[in-house]
């Protein structure tokens, strides 16, 4: 009779993994093509397995599954999962009453479609519309030092909302007024992790989140924002913001060339 031992197990284990990461990789290039190339291969295979534990800790085990969700961390996010913007996503993958992954799968394909058709648009324009405006928006008008204290904050919070919605209205409709004082009040919070406190600096911090997701400065898609935000050798607030407002302006560029 054959015996397979457990290491013969976990090599045809191995090789399936690889096999399956393969595909994903191939999958991407095909259904990402601007996403991958930027990337290049390498991030990519980092991606797909850094996104591949995450849906296996939601119970999304399959191919299916885990196709899905590394889908949606290419049009939502890598933090799609618990993005505050997004609170259908968390609390589908959270539900403890779902112990079917297939249905899982298809509420979770059906509110990420739904969502992406009203905000981004059926072929990703209302996206394409927003990342034009954003060229156009003046910053040169936001202070690059004064800090934004408590009892400037509510013209500037005025201010914030007229920018947001005039750079992508159907995320500002879709989150609401609420969703919109929320988002403000956390990007502001989390831009003080890097020093971030300035007109100049919360606003380009925010118009990030608004438009990648809630988890963009750690999204390993935008490696490169990450590495500004982090960069120890980059002592001036200023010098900070500058870097990330033109590295996006570089890559909003390439996008549409």
């Amino acid at each position: 009779m054959l015996e397979i031992r457990k290491e013969q197990m976990d090599v045809f284990g191995k090789i399936a993994a690889k096999r399956f990461e393969d595909q994903m990789v191939a999958y991407i290039e095909k259904s990402f093509p601007k996403a991958y190339i930027a990337l290049k291969e390498d991030r990519v295979r980092e991606i797909v397995r850094y996104e591949w534990e995450k849906a296996k800790g939601y119970g999304l085990k399959s191919e299916r599954g885990v196709k899905l969700y590394i889908s949606l961390t290419f049009l939502l996010g890598s933090g799609f999962d618990t993005d505050f913007q997004l609170p259908w996503a968390e609390k589908i993958l959270k539900d403890e009453t779902i112990s079917d992954e297939s249905v899982k799968c298809d509420n979770l394909y059906e509110e990420s479609m739904n969502y992406y058709y009203i905000v981004a648009g059926a072929d990703g324009e209302n996206i394409d519309e927003a990342l034009r405006r954003i060229q156009s928006e003046r910053i040169d008008g936001l202070s690059a030092s004064r800090v934004v204290s408590e009892d400037m904050f509510r013209d500037f919070d005025l201010q914030l909302k007229m920018r947001l919605k005039r750079i992508f209205p159907e995320k500002y409709e879709y989150l609401g007024e609420e969703g919109v004082i929320k988002l403000i009040q956390s990007g502001i919070e989390s831009a003080k992790k890097y020093n971030m406190t300035t007109e100049r600096g919360i606003f380009v911090y925010l118009v990030m989140m608004f438009i990648l997701g809630s988890g963009f400065d750690t999204d390993l898609k935008y490696y490169w924002i990450k590495e500004i935000l982090t960069d120890e050798e980059i002592t001036d607030q200023s010098q900070r913001v500058d870097k990330l407002y033109d590295n996006a302006m570089v890559r909003i560029k390439e996008r549409f060339s």
